[in-house]
Parts: structure tokens; C-alpha cells; sequence
């Protein structure tokens, strides 16, 4: 809504950004990466002659030469540093003997015809070359004072030592290495200051992630690739037989897919036809009202084109002792440990290799000792243990989990879901809740068992899950409208029968996700201790009355 530019000479460059409210940062972020200077990317062509040859060198081979040059150079500087101390301490030593003989070398230079007999004198005297002789001849009287060849003496005793210290470096590579590591230090103590730009990760860190609450969400996903957030509250619980209310605004072809109930701090993992997983935190996928038909999903994580998602699931652990359970519409199961999926960068990550013709269905996160339930449209249901299927790698197809016989995989369960029953339903609106124990155990591949009764009436089974009675079921139909309602309201039933009629569904219209929500972050405060007087028998007239009486209000409101 509003950008302000804070920039100073004392700050630097700074501005900030406010946002309108339930904007996503993260998009925003990814835009100004994108048409602005904020993050640049360039190329980098290391195109450089060694030995008079082109050649292109990687980092690492452009270091070695820089340090060998390094090298070269002090071996090369050591030699001159030598020589020319050398070449002082010859004349020094040529000094000091015209201080020893100063009275006689007075003499012979005031004897001399000319500067060029003195020296010739000098060199035959003294044992002297023409160098020594001319220093000698140049010096002023003044250095023959007896500070002046204390200076001498010193000033040899220095140059003995560094040119023994030379002969160290250019005998011994490891001095010498040690010299360049030295030099090298000194430049980055003297020149190293601190960067003037800050380097900093673009994803949410810890921090941002403390100041948001880890609140219930529902994450809603449909065909055409809209996506959205939701507060569980968003929905009030209705009766079962409701007409439910709008939950999304769709376009006049498209419809809510997935439906998934997670938390704002937990990873969600999204996989998509192509075989592929993405990971999202809740907070980063945006908020929407009941009506809004949220973002298209590409904004958010990398698709390819075509690619779509087909089922999301929270992972809390990536270990060796969990793993993801996946399901494919012919009837293909595979089991990976969760360790494997513990690195996702924001291109994705291969989670399984389809068939041709196949699709995913659903995955889900177990502890690799579940059963179980797989579920096809006519109905079936083939249940087995998860260790039937041994573990398996990230580009693996899969085993063969259920024989379809003709249709195709529709869901799933687990034991370790949370839920004592099983709940079905058709794509009409007809439900029910059946015991675990009523799907016997068979081998992995069976046709299964039917686990309700397929009709024109009902329509084919769309959804199977595990449940508790006291849970609250989320139902979306493609039309866009949403219902909340108890499952406690919908009986237990057995296998072979329809159900009851959990949602009435206008002309022409079908269930297209189903979603579970527990119970304890779902009820009100009000409702939840009605519903314990009763189950404690206090009060149980005036209590019952009371609890339809809300129910009923929730129906009107709705």
C-alpha cells in the first residue's frame, strides 16, 4: 500500500514496504527479486591464458595458479632483496677498512696526482675492487668518527642476518609458503572491513516464525489451481441433512479438489502429477475469506507446465523410523522413509516414478507399522499391513496394492490416523461410519471387501476415512459449498448398506473433497460442556434441549 525510502548516509540504502492486509510477503518478495535490482544474477566466464594457452578455469584451478603466482613472486623479490644486501655489505666491508686505516689512506689520497692514481694506489694497498674504492673516495670525512663506523657495524650485522633469512626462504618451500600466508594476512587485517551490503536468506527464519501463533488451519486447493488458508472457525457446525454454505468462489469450471486440515508451523508437502513434491509452511500460503477463490498455486511454489497437484499431506518428522505411504489411482503402492524428503529446494524433488496412465491419489505419513485401507469408486475396500510393502527408494514405481478390477483407487485410511472407524461416502452425499474390525485383513493385491453399497441413488464412494465419533467432517462440493457437521450425527452402519444422507446437494451437484477435523479444536467452549453434562448424566433433559437448541441456532445462521 505505501513504500518508504529510509535510506541514509549512516543506514545505507533501506526502504520498506507496507502491505495491504492479507497480502502474501513472500509473493511480493518474489516479485521484486524478479522485475527489480534488489537480487541480481550474472554470469561468470573464467576465461584466462596459462602457460600462453586459453583455457577456462574453475574456481579452485584460478586459486592454485593466483597462489603459485603468489609464490613466484616472493622467490623472485627474496633473490633481488639478497643480491642487493650482498652488494651492500661489500661496500660496508670496503668502509670499514678505510676506518681501520684512515691516517694511511689520508695520506696516500693527498700524495695521489688524481682521484684515479689514489684509487689505483688503494686497490693494490688494500686488496680493494673498483666498487670499495669509489665509496671509499666518495665518503665525506665525517664517517670516519667513531660513531659513524659503530653505524658500519651494525648496519652489517643487519644484513648478515636478513640475508641468512633469505637463504632460509629460497632453501626451505615451506618458509617460503609461510611467508605468502603471512603477506596474505596482513593484506586482509589492513584491508579487510566489513561488508557494506547485508547478505541474508529470503526465506522466513526462526524468528519470523515466534511471532506467529501454530494455529489450526484448512487449506483448500482446487482444479484449476487455486489455493487458499482458512481459520477452522470459518465454518459453523450444521446438522447433518445442511445445505452447507459457499466455502470458495470458483470459476463456472472448476471445483474444489483437495481439502486438507494442518497447522500455520508444520511442513506441507504438495506432489503433483509429474511425480514431483514441493514443501510449503502453512503461514506461507495465503489467507482467504469463505467467498475469495484464493491464488493460483504457481505463485507459490515452482510447477512446470501441465504439472498439477494432486495430494497434500503434513509431514512432521524425517527420519528413518517414518515414512510416506503413496497410492496411485491403478491401485500402486510404495513406501519411502521420511529421511529422503528432509532436503526440498524450491524446484521440487522427484517422491515417485508414475506408470504411464497412472496418477497419484493420496499419500499419507505412517510409522511403517500401520494397516492399511485402500478404497476404489465401486465401492471395495482392500485392507493389509504397511510392512507388506518393503521400503523403498524416491524414483521407485511401487508394488501392486489392490486389484481394482475395473475401476480405480478413489482413497485411503490408516490405522494410525487417529481414528477407531472408518468413514465412507458417496458422491451424492450419503455417509457412514463402519468399525475397523467389520474390513478383515487380507494379502496385499486382493479385490478387498465392499465397504458400502454402490447405486444410482448414492452414486460411487469418493472418500473413505478414519474417524472418531466425536469428530467434525468437512465436506466441499464442486459447486463451492462447504458443510461442517458432526459424526456423531451420522450412525454406524454396516458394510453392505448406503448410509444416511449427510449434506443435501442441489441438482446436478457431487462431493469433491472430504476433510476431518478433531474435535477439541473444533467445538466452542458452550457446546463442548454440554456435550460432557450429558455424557455424565447431569442434567440430561435440560442439557439435551439446550444442545439442539444450538444446533439449530448454527442451522439458522448458516
Amino acid at each position: 500500500s505505501e513504500v518508504n525510502d529510509f535510506s541514509s548516509h549512516t543506514l545505507g540504502t533501506r526502504f520498506q514496504i507496507d502491505l495491504k492486509k492479507n497480502t502474501n510477503a513472500e509473493i511480493v518478495l518474489n516479485h521484486l527479486f524478479k522485475y527489480t535490482p534488489l537480487q541480481s544474477h550474472f554470469a561468470v566466464n573464467m576465461l584466462a591464458l596459462e602457460n600462453n594457452a586459453p583455457k577456462v578455469l574453475n574456481m579452485k584451478h584460478a586459486l592454485e595458479i593466483f597462489i603459485h603466482f603468489q609464490e613466484d613472486i616472493v622467490r623472485r623479490r627474496t633473490i633481488f632483496e639478497k643480491d642487493k644486501a650482498l652488494k651492500r655489505i661489500h661496500i660496508l666491508e670496503g668502509l670499514k677498512i678505510a676506518y681501520l686505516n684512515s691516517d694511511e689512506i689520508v695520506r696516500i689520497i693527498k700524495e695521489s696526482d688524481s682521484p684515479e692514481s689514489a684509487g689505483k694506489t688503494l686497490m693494490e694497498t688494500y686488496n680493494l675492487d673498483d666498487i670499495q674504492v669509489r665509496s671509499i673516495l666518495d665518503m665525506p670525512l665525517k664517517r670516519l668518527t667513531k660513531l659513524e663506523i659503530n653505524k658500519i657495524e651494525e648496519e652489517m650485522d643487519e644484513l648478515n642476518k636478513n640475508v641468512e633469512r633469505y637463504n632460509q626462504i629460497l632453501g626451505d618451500f615451506e618458509v617460503l609458503k609461510q611467508v605468502v600466508l603471512d603477506e596474505m594476512q596482513e593484506t586482509k587485517d589492513k584491508f579487510g572491513d566489513e561488508r557494506r551490503t547485508e547478505i541474508t536468506d529470503a526465506s522466513y527464519s526462526t524468528d519470523d516464525e515466534d511471532l506467529i501463533e501454530d494455529n489450526s488451519i484448512i487449506i483448500m486447493l482446487t482444479k484449476s489451481g487455486y489455493i487458499k488458508r482458512m481459520d477452522t472457525d470459518a465454518f459453523r457446525t450444521q446438522n447433518r441433512g445442511g445445505i452447507g454454505v459457499i466455502g470458495m468462489q470458483t470459476k463456472e469450471d472448476d471445483v474444489v479438489d483437495i481439502m486438507h486440515h494442518s497447522h500455520m508451523k508444520t511442513d506441507i508437502l504438495f506432489f503433483t502429477n509429474f511425480g514431483k513434491v514441493y514443501r510449503l509452511r502453512g503461514y506461507q500460503i495465503p489467507y482467504g475469506s469463505r467467498t475469495s477463490k484464493g491464488l493460483p498455486v504457481v505463485n507459490l511454489i515452482k510447477l512446470e507446465k501441465d504439472e498439477k497437484v494432486l495430494s497434500i499431506i503434513t509431514c512432521e518428522n524425517y527420519d528413518e523410523n517414518h515414512y510416506l505411504f503413496f497410492i496411485t489411482r491403478n491401485g500402486t503402492v510404495k513406501r519411502t522413509a521420511s529421511s529422503e524428503f528432509e532436503n526440498i529446494n524450491s524446484n521440487g524433488k522427484i517422491a515417485i516414478n508414475l506408470a504411464e496412465g497412472d496418477s497419484l491419489v493420496d499419500v499419507k505419513y505412517t510409522s511403517g507399522d500401520a494397516i492399511i485401507s485402500l478404497a476404489s469408486a465401486k465401492g471395495k475396500v482392500c485392507t493389509f499391513h504397511e510392512s507388506d510393502v518393503r521400503a523403498m527408494g524416491r524414483t521407485a514405481t511401487g508394488v501392486k496394492g489392490m486389484n481394482v478390477d475395473g475401476s480405480y483407487v478413489i482413497g485411503s485410511c490408516t490405522s494410525q490416523e487417529g481414528g477407531h472407524q472408518i468413514f465412507t461416502l458417496s458422491a451424492h452425499g450419503y455417509g457412514k461410519r463402519s468399525s475397523f474390525e467389520d474390513f478383515r485383513i487380507t494379502s496385499r493385491g486382493s479385490k478387498g471387501v465392499y465397504a458400502i453399497k454402490v447405486s444410482e441413488k448414492g452414486g460411487d464412494l469418493v472418500s473413505v476415512k478414519a474417524v472418531n465419533e466425536d469428530d467434525l467432517i468437512v465436506l466441499v462440493t464442486d459447486g463451492g459449498t462447504v458443510l461442517k457437521t458432526r459424526l456423531e450425527d451420522i450412525h454406524e452402519a454396516g458394510r453392505a448398506t448406503l448410509g444416511v444422507k449427510v449434506i443435501t446437494l442441489k441438482e446436478g451437484e457431487n462431493i469433491s473433497s472430504v476433510s476431518i477435523e478433531p474435535s477439541d479444536k473444533s467445538i466452542d467452549s458452550e457446546e463442548a460442556t454440554i456435550q460432557a453434562n450429558l455424557k455424565n448424566n447431569q442434567g440430561e433433559d435440560v442439557n439435551e434441549q439446550l444442545l439442539n437448541e444450538l444446533h439449530d441456532d448454527e442451522g439458522e445462521d448458516e
